[in-house]
């Protein structure tokens, strides 16, 4: 066999090997009106609201009847338990003769102080004999008085060993047994025998504990339902009582309770039960809506677009629009000069995500000047900066006024709010809509920079340090410079370079975390029409594990991608190709080689690698 045979060969059996092209199945989801329920979930269990120990109040003994066990219902002055009364009576018996004792030595020392009242005043006696027969009558009444204590004492504890229920409930646990010796409990608060414990089962209560990221969504009297495993079938609704301020940290987790006030006049619900709690914490009725499987980041468009088969540059120049060329490998040794045209595709990348329009064109205009400046190349001259889109900072007194003005304007306010809706369409003039929002905040009477940053401090987010709009242009010497990425406010990403280089740095992407159902988000779709997919921007509103409202961007009726499938699949066909690759005759080193060729539109020799895949 000679060389070119082999050769021959080899290709053929290379040929062989190609991973065939595999169409990925899309399913798709047809946009519709429906009711949408924000529910905070967590496990729980019943207990009573209020526990009552019972115990015996002056009276000390044996139990000789035991009246209750545990479950049973019983009602005020209902008997719980009778203690044994042979002491109880013995000590009254002897406390009532010594009040009869008591009673004569009073009667002998008054009749005493009377005799010797009278000689005195006679001048029989003297003052001191009269006043020796007082302090006798005085001690005389003292101790009838302490003997009449005991009497009464001894007469309620006698009534005391008989011990009835002072509340309707349920008994709960009964410690005590008969024929063993209790105490009372006068003595203090823990002091006492513990007869038994009951509790009103007709009001109970669901102790449930919230992951401190759900705690804010969960308010005071809001509505909730309890499903117990006892009764998988059926729900229980409550009401949030009180959400309690210490947190409970179980296996790293930090949780705060949630009590559930339920009302259980059935008596089905028992305390132990265990079960789910769901807190509705916010709904919306016959609103437009997708399911989350249909939703994007903008950040996901290149994955995204090779799962439905699309051109990824094309779809970034829809759901991007403010965004550059693609990071090509143009710029040479020389050409170019500083603020001319950029030899080089520079990026000019723009997250949509929670981003107000005006500062996000503001953003964008300013990496754009930066990079005209920047790229240019030979002489290695410094570009300028991007736009910072710098919010001013604001007073509670000055976004209180914003919020009064668009209260007393309902007109305007909805009018500026279409208006940044519309703002987010890639065909959007966007010249002409900056007139009418000015025109809006000013019929309003506020400043438009002010009231964005009240709309941005309510609940926006602001980027960090690094988060200043675009970077500089270019750095010295042309052919060698990388890509530089900085944040922008609020979200993640002013992304700017020519691309000759390989990474660049990143600035801060900064912004707090945002709760996804108190400010509106954006996302994308893709959008079946005529035969292939159009991908939209959509502004979103709350959101459940299920679906998600839509505030604009989409008509009812139309059919959206569903893209988790298709992207996993895609993966998953991906890893297997890369496998087949590898277990190539050729070798796997040769097989993956060819998969790294760059996406930036390759140059003249000269220029650098564009990004590989």
């Amino acid at each position: 066999m000679n060389r070119k045979t082999t050769i021959l060969f080899v290709l053929t059996l290379a040929a062989c090997n190609k991973p065939a092209a595999t169409t990925v199945p899309i399913q798709t989801a047809t946009v519709q009106r429906r009711d949408i329920v924000v529910n905070a979930e967590a496990t729980g269990v019943i207990e009573p609201i209020t526990v009552v120990e019972v115990k015996s109040k002056t009276a000390s003994g044996q139990v000789i009847a035991m009246a209750i066990e545990v479950g049973s219902y019983i009602r005020p002055g209902d008997l719980i338990v009778q203690i044994d009364t042979t002491d109880l009576s013995t000590n009254l018996r002897q406390n009532l003769a010594d009040e009869a004792a008591a009673q004569a030595s009073f009667d002998l020392a008054k009749s005493v102080l009377d005799r010797n009242t009278a000689l005195y005043n006679d001048r029989v006696i003297t003052k001191d004999v009269l006043e020796q027969s007082q302090n006798s009558f005085a001690s005389a009444t003292a101790q009838l008085q302490s003997r009449k204590t005991q009497v009464t004492l001894q007469r309620q504890r006698l009534l005391d060993s008989r011990v009835v229920a002072a509340a309707e409930g349920t008994v709960l646990t009964r410690p005590v047994a008969r024929g063993q010796v209790v105490q009372a409990g006068s003595g203090g608060v823990s002091a006492g025998t513990v007869i038994a414990t009951m509790a009103d089962l007709s009001q109970v209560r669901a102790r449930a504990l919230v992951a401190e990221t759900e705690i804010g969504q969960i308010q005071v009297g809001q509505d909730a339902t309890v499903s117990v495993d006892a009764f998988p079938e059926r729900a229980f609704n409550g009401t949030v009582e009180k959400i309690e301020p210490s947190a409970v940290v179980q296996q790293n987790v930090t949780m705060f309770p949630v009590l559930i006030s339920l009302d259980n006049s059935e008596g089905l619900l028992r305390p132990g039960m265990n079960g789910e709690v769901s807190v509705r914490a916010d709904e919306r009725s016959n609103v437009l809506s997708v399911p989350n499987d249909a939703i994007r980041n903008v950040r996901e468009y290149e994955v995204a677009a090779k799962a439905l088969g699309l051109n990824a540059d094309s779809v970034r120049a829809k759901v991007m629009p403010n965004g550059g060329g693609r990071g090509g490998a143009r710029s040479g040794a020389g050409g170019g000069t500083t603020g001319g045209p950029p030899a080089g595709g520079a990026q000019a990348q723009t997250s949509r995500a929670e981003l107000d329009p005006v500062l996000l064109l503001q953003g964008a205009t300013g990496a754009a000047q930066g990079a005209r400046q920047g790229a240019g190349g030979g002489e290695g001259r410094q570009g300028g900066r991007g736009g910072r889109g710098q919010m001013p900072d604001v007073t509670d007194a000055q976004c209180a006024t914003v919020d009064a003005a668009m209260k007393a304007k309902p007109a305007a306010a909805k009018k500026i709010t279409d208006l940044q809706a519309s703002m987010r369409d890639p065909n959007a003039d966007r010249a002409a809509m900056r007139t009418q929002m000015e025109a809006a905040y000013k019929e309003l009477g506020v400043d438009q920079m002010v009231a964005t940053a009240c709309r941005f401090r309510s609940g926006g987010g602001r980027g960090g340090p690094g988060a200043q709009g675009g970077a500089q242009g270019a750095m010295q010497g042309g052919g060698q410079q990388g890509g530089m990425q900085g944040g922008a406010p609020g979200a993640g990403g002013m992304q700017m370079g020519s691309g000759n280089g390989g990474g660049g740095r990143r600035g801060g992407a900064g912004g707090r975390r945002v709760d996804p159902n108190a400010t509106p988000r954006s996302g994308m779709v893709f959008v079946q029409k005529d035969g292939t997919w159009e991908p939209r921007v959509l502004r979103l509103g709350i959101a459940n594990y299920d679906f998600t409202e839509v505030q604009s961007g989409l008509e009812e009726g139309e059919k959206v991608a569903l893209m988790s499938a298709a992207i996993l699949q895609l993966r998953r066909q991906e890893q297997m190709d890369r496998t087949k690759a590898m277990a190539s005759p050729l070798g796997g080193a040769g097989g993956m080689g060819g998969m790294g060729g760059g996406r930036g539109g390759g140059g003249p020799p000269g220029g650098g690698g564009g990004r590989g895949n």
